[in-house]
């Protein structure tokens, strides 16, 4: 092997590990970095599981790899033209990694600061999403402009064709910022139990850039496109109040003391939340009876039930009408009714 040839093959062993040493340097320094990072920024621990802290992971491996590539080049030694192409290439694609890894960690801190404010910042899929596409989009054009190409026309462009291309997409446009109005609204979030005006009713799961989903109490999922989210009507079991509870009508024989009657019944209502929330966790002030109709052969009565959460209502119920029975029953009442009512 002649000398040049010698000094060719140890300027290829020298690039080469360059990037080795590099991506291994990233690990390392990814290992020890981002943990004390991310305690730095968030003044707490982070879940290792956290995008966040994944994203911030792969920003540093990232940067090391890069900068390994780089060295690479330079011990290279390649042709002035070459290396500058080379060079070009490896600049876009430094663009196009740290603007995918940026975009990463816009939409893990805007999850932990969504989270951490308690609401003051909604957390939904159609945040993230505009984050991730604002960034994208910058560092697109970043790396349009770094090969040469001219953005200027591009963007003229799209303001003489944003007409047609909004009147294409009015409907994904209305449903993007219907889902906006009611994310920002504050009137229902991620995590609500809502009911709709048809009667549906579930758990918000996500609100996502065309539509609004709510899984139901059997686990199926309803979707909702967000332009009709915003125009319904919709009760929002989640938002603060000064108590919520569950009514039950029942339809009484004529022919008894009802002093009697509301006896047995907040007595087994007392049984029925006692089981559900413990012992003394409400007092009896707080169980309403209304009396609704009076018939020839009955007399028709609602009992009002506090629950703590919207989701315990089916259970307050049949623990109430479980416990009424047998206490009916001990009494030798019959021909009672029971009718649910939300």
């Amino acid at each position: 092997m002649n000398l040049p040839d010698s000094v060719l093959g140890s300027n290829w062993l020298l690039g080469f590990s360059s990037i080795f040493f590099g991506i291994l340097l990233g690990y390392i320094f990814g290992g020890f970095l981002v943990p004390r990072l991310t305690k730095t920024l968030t003044k707490d621990k982070l879940d290792t599981n956290h995008p966040l802290y994944i994203a911030l992971l792969s920003l540093v491996r990232f940067f090391f790899f890069i900068l390994g590539s780089y060295a690479a080049l330079r011990f290279l030694k390649l042709e002035v033209g070459t290396e500058e192409k080379v060079s070009l290439y490896l600049k876009v694609f430094s663009i196009l990694v740290f603007t995918f890894a940026l975009a990463r960690i816009g939409s893990g801190a805007l999850a932990l600061y969504s989270s951490k404010t308690e609401g003051f910042l909604p957390t939904a899929s159609i945040l993230n999403n505009i984050v991730r596409m604002i960034i994208l989009l910058t560092g697109g054009l970043v790396a349009l402009q770094t090969l040469g190409i001219s953005v200027t026309p591009a963007l003229t462009a799209l303001g003489v064709g944003g007409i047609a291309f909004a009147l294409g997409l009015q409907e994904t446009l209305s449903n993007l910022f219907a889902g906006l109005g009611v994310l920002l609204g504050k009137k229902v979030s991620v995590g609500d139990y809502i009911s709709l005006e048809t009667g549906e009713e579930g758990l918000v799961e996500d609100i996502n850039w065309r539509t609004t989903s709510l899984q139901k109490r059997n686990g199926s999922t309803i979707i909702i496109p967000n332009a009709k989210m915003s125009k319904t009507t919709f009760t929002n079991y989640s938002l603060p109040n000064s108590g919520i509870w569950t009514e039950i009508e029942i339809i009484l024989p004529l022919g008894k003391n009802t002093d009697q009657y509301e006896s047995l019944i907040r007595k087994s209502a007392q049984i029925s939340l006692s089981q559900i929330y413990g012992q003394n966790s409400y007092n009896d002030s707080k169980i309403k009876i209304r009396y609704l109709s009076l018939e020839p052969s009955s007399v028709s009565l609602a009992i009002h039930l506090p629950i703590k959460d919207i989701k315990d209502s089916d259970q307050i119920r049949s623990t109430f009408i479980k416990s009424l029975h047998s206490e009916f029953i001990s009494e030798g009442f019959s021909n009672i009714s029971a009718k649910i009512r939300n």
